[in-house]
């Protein structure tokens, strides 16, 4: 297959779509405001019971507690869920400084709308979205390869401390039809709060330390697709050997079923 064959222009377009969309929730979770140090933040997320494997798809239940006496605005795509991956430091194939992949919320419909929260109530979410598997890409290495979804699940809530911070964000991305949290700043920034939860194997019987993050190298990136080029996924699989005769007791959770 060549590089010019047009299933291959369609993935390489949506490829570079998805990489652009990937790089706007982790600066607006560095941007986004926290509460201070000591004082009890507005909003409270908390996973409520274990995250588990249902029929394929992560199963996490969330409940979002508004802890002010003032009413909260949270956006209809507010909830972002990441992955802990392992990424190699200085060249190396051994992944040794942790990263987070965002596996829920990137790619939702885009909506700017949000609903009011009182003091005091409880939004409760039941989400299984996120699968067993992800492709990860090399653009530049033309690889394509699935890791497993394992070790630590992030929760980002967003929320609007007034309606009019929520109306003015609203209004100023319909403006410019920018995704949700683009590039805003000052009062347009959405407040965050965080909750992590542990994510079990998805094969019940996994081995003893094989529910530790999967190592994503250096240059690779979430695909939403799989890329369907043969000669990728065989130098993918290639490169998920190497990784496996590095932990050879986890081999075979490399790639869940």
């Amino acid at each position: 297959m060549t590089n010019s064959s047009p299933k291959f222009f369609l993935s390489t377009l949506v490829l570079a779509l998805v990489v652009l969309l990937f790089g706007f929730p982790s600066g607006a979770k560095q941007n986004a405001k926290q509460a201070q140090v000591g004082q009890t933040p507005p909003l409270e997320v908390r996973v409520t019971k274990p995250v588990q494997w249902v029929n394929g798809c992560l199963n996490v239940s969330i409940d979002r507690v508004n802890r002010s006496d003032a009413t909260l605005y949270l956006p209809v795509s507010g909830i972002y869920m990441d992955a802990s991956v392992m990424y190699p430091a200085n060249g190396s194939q051994e992944g040794n400084e942790q990263y987070w992949l965002n596996l829920y919320g990137v790619i939702d419909i885009v909506s700017f709308e949000a609903k009011p929260l009182p003091p005091g109530a409880t939004q409760h979410d039941e989400i299984c979205y996120i699968r067993s598997t992800v492709v990860v890409v090399n653009m530049k290495e033309k690889t394509s390869r699935k890791i497993p979804v394992r070790g630590k699940l992030r929760i980002d809530a967003y929320y609007f401390l007034t309606k009019e911070d929520w109306l003015r964000n609203k209004t100023e991305h319909e403006k410019d039809h920018s995704p949700p949290w683009w590039g805003k700043t000052g009062s347009l920034e959405p407040q965050a709060a965080k909750a992590e939860a542990t994510i079990p194997c998805y094969d019940a019987g996994c081995r003893l330390g094989c529910d530790s993050p999967p190592v994503v190298l250096d240059g690779e990136t979430v695909f939403l697709f799989n890329p369907s080029e043969p000669e990728w996924e065989a130098r993918g699989s290639t490169i998920n050997e190497e990784l496996a005769h590095k932990s050879p007791s986890c081999a075979e959770a490399l790639e869940p079923k």
